[in-house]
């Protein structure tokens, strides 16, 4: 199946009016309101992933496959 603009905003419009008829929002939302504006500004942003990437240290060992162990790989 490929999906193009008109078929994704038509699935989008669809589950809308499915959730706005069946109450899911607000039953899931309560009386908050939506999130509008940015949680971080671009210069923000940059600076977190900076300490991020900062707390980060590397091994010269090869790291455990922990997912895949989990799935039964390796």
């Amino acid at each position: 199946m490929t999906a193009n603009t008109t078929t994704v905003s038509k699935n989008l419009l669809n589950l809308r009016a499915h959730f706005r008829a069946n109450r899911l929002a607000s039953q899931y939302a309560g009386d908050e309101p939506p999130l509008r504006s940015e949680l971080f500004s671009a210069e923000q942003m940059e600076q977190h992933g900076k300490r991020l990437a900062s707390s980060h240290t590397l091994t010269p060992r090869r790291a455990k496959g922990q997912l895949l162990t989990a799935a039964g790989g390796e």
